[in-house]
């Protein structure tokens, strides 16, 4: 068998649900694959302790105390406070994004007048004072 195929059917194994000839190809398999004789003690390992965990209780007057203690927090004004958060939260983000939106401004204004840099772009562009037609014609 594979060693694919036998770490697929460890479950299988432990509970008991493989045919005669499959547990004996799985057992012979084991006994010359250390690789998977290694995966199947370290799956007995953890189901065992999967198996305690799932057998472990709480405790009854744990759960009791966590409950008195959430009611003694609403009580206090807990949610008091978050709401104030809750409701502050806003305005928070309204006020950040005026300061972003006028600190925009402010940098664009520190660049300089965009009429002025058309001026001067047009300047360049218009060089038929430069150039006279009658020196075109002549050759």
């Amino acid at each position: 068998m594979e060693c694919r195929l036998i770490q697929s059917k460890a479950e299988w194994y432990l509970q008991g649900n493989l045919n005669p000839e499959e547990i004996a190809g799985f057992q012979h398999h084991l006994e010359n694959c250390r690789t998977c004789a290694q995966f199947y003690s370290l799956y007995v390992i953890h189901e065992k302790h999967i198996t305690v965990e799932k057998a472990t209780g709480s405790s009854p007057f744990l759960s009791s105390r966590v409950m008195a203690a959430i009611e003694q927090q609403d009580c206090h004004g807990y949610h008091l406070e978050r709401s104030l958060l809750f409701k502050a939260k806003p305005i928070l983000v309204a006020a950040s994004l005026l300061v972003a939106v006028f600190l925009g401004v402010m940098a664009g204004s520190l660049a300089g007048s965009p009429i002025q840099a058309a001026e001067a772009e047009l300047f360049y562009l218009d060089d038929a004072s430069l150039e006279l037609v009658q020196y075109l014609n002549e050759e």
